[in-house]
């Protein structure tokens, strides 16, 4: 039982401890420049921090990117007389010239691109660190610890780090009642009652696994490592073995529409939709346990030759007719080699089967007019059927300015109200691409990253409009044009 009665007092407690200035700023700090486009504005000095608000100024990079907490590649401090190394605790306010991008940075890296005809990029930030020691007199400000001879990461050496008169405060710790009641009802409850063991198992109640599943390679570095099965999915053991040093990868959600994993039937084409991403890692290292709602990417180890980049992609438990699947990375990828496909993967196939099967409606996809249902279903699905109409195909006409646009991949889900009537080509794309409108008319084109940044927009009345894309790193982009007030919006490959 816990006691009735609680004596209530107050706690006198003396400690003696040390600070500086509630807050002291060095305006000049005194540093050796990484590259002349990396500088340290000012060193600010709290009570717990010491704060260094860092710039890159670029001239020369097409885009920068900062690193979040736990990423190989944060910030680290690192005392120049004994090496000691102290880890960055967070990065706030984070922006491209004079605005903020990020108040704080996540779990995400953040990633800036020179606009197209800028002759400049510009971020800043504040690092965030405890407060060092006094006696710690110089340190080096490196990007990823053991990197400091890498001219691309934003290093700058021997910053002078300053100590400030001590004060000795007596300080009066009081503590409440509240509190001291809660301390002995804690302390109650953990010698009364013995620890209940969780009714939630830890482990993926696999019912059966396939250690060397049988599979084609799309690509030699793409494999499939194991599959598991459990009762409720069907879990593939995904693995990149990347041999160089300087290629990262991306990882999809669920929520990213024609970007994402998803499993096809190969007898009968019906299609499976990505469940989850989990156990995301790096050399056996883990990145991110558990994929949300943002795409991730994973730098690689610049010190290695080659990486293995893995993860667990998980479907649901399909059912024992499908035997054959393909692994696909985006609806309409199948030939594009920078996405993470493996075919003709073997399932296994359980000994008994269930004794009930989940009913499956399939609902149909855009274009398509006839939907097939069993005779027995049609009164159940019958009030809850959505209407199906048939979307023009856009007419593919001969051109003298640009010749035939290439048949279209598709255009993103989610993002269009109404069938694209323009083309885009050539796509995939290194250097220059058209958009091609049926008729000229004005219109505004923009081109943003896959999380929806804008990189670059311009408005125009011309049919054909070029875009010079010679700035622009290798990945995949959203193309969106806006004629009057029909959007629509197209992925666009930059190899």
């Amino acid at each position: 039982m816990l006691r009735s009665t609680i004596l209530s007092f107050t706690f006198l407690l003396v400690s003696v401890w040390s600070f500086a200035q509630n807050i002291a700023v060095d305006k000049s700090p005194a540093y050796q420049q990484g590259t002349p486009e990396y500088f340290i504005d000012q060193v600010e000095y709290t009570e717990s921090e010491t704060i260094i608000h860092f710039r890159v100024k670029t001239t020369s990079f097409p885009y920068v990117w900062l690193n979040p907490v736990g990423d190989s590649d944060a910030w680290v401090l690192k005392d120049k007389e004994s090496d000691q190394v102290f880890e960055m605790n967070k990065m706030t306010d984070i922006r491209r010239g004079n605005k903020v991008i990020h108040e704080e940075l996540g779990s995400e890296e953040a990633y800036f691109y020179r606009k197209s005809g800028a002759t400049k990029l510009e971020v800043t930030c504040k690092v965030h660190f405890d407060r060092l020691p006094n006696s710690i007199t110089t340190v080096d400000l490196v990007e990823g610890l053991g990197k400091e001879s890498y001219s691309n990461h934003f290093n700058c050496f021997d910053l002078a780090h300053k100590t400030f008169e001590e004060e000795v405060v007596v300080q009066e710790e009081v503590i409440s009642v509240d509190e001291l009641v809660q301390d002995i009802i804690n302390d109650d409850v953990e010698t009364i009652f013995e620890p209940v063991a969780s009714s939630q198992t830890t482990t993926k109640d696999v019912v059966m696994t396939d250690d060397e599943p049988v599979f084609r390679q799309f690509q030699p570095e793409y494999s499939i490592e194991k599959i598991e099965y459990t009762e409720k999915h069907t879990v593939m053991h995904f693995k990149f073995a990347s041999k160089s040093a300087y290629v990262s990868s991306i990882f999809y959600p669920t929520n990213y529409g024609s970007e994402a994993w998803f499993l096809q039937d190969k007898n009968s084409d019906q299609t499976f939709e990505l469940k989850a991403v989990k156990n995301i890692s790096l050399n056996g290292e883990m990145k991110k346990k558990n994929l949300g709602k943002k795409e991730f990417w994973v730098s690689p180890n610049y010190e290695k030759s080659t990486n293995d980049f893995t993860c667990e992609v998980y479907f649901d438990r399909l059912p024992n007719d499908v035997t054959l699947v393909d692994l696909i990375e985006g609806e309409g990828q199948e030939a594009n080699s920078n996405r993470f496909n493996c075919f003709d993967i073997q399932l296994k196939v359980e000994k008994e089967e269930p004794t009930t099967t989940p009913v499956v409606l399939v609902l149909p996809k855009i274009g398509v007019t006839e939907l097939e249902i069993p005779v027995a279903m049609v009164d159940l699905v019958a009030e809850h059927r959505p209407e199906v109409t048939t979307l023009p195909e856009a007419p593919v006409t001969e051109t003298e300015e640009a010749g035939t646009a290439p048949q279209e991949n598709g255009t993103l889900v989610g993002l269009e109200t109404v069938e694209a009537t323009w083309k885009l080509y050539p796509n995939p794309s290194n250097a220059i691409s058209y958009i091609e409108q049926e008729t000229a008319q004005p219109a505004q084109v923009e081109i943003m990253d896959i999380r929806g940044q804008l990189l670059w927009q311009k408005e125009t009345q011309d049919r054909v409009i070029q875009l010079d894309l010679t700035t622009y790193p290798a990945g995949t982009y959203v193309v969106k044009l806006t004629q009057g007030e029909n959007v629509t919006a197209k992925t666009l490959i930059i190899e």
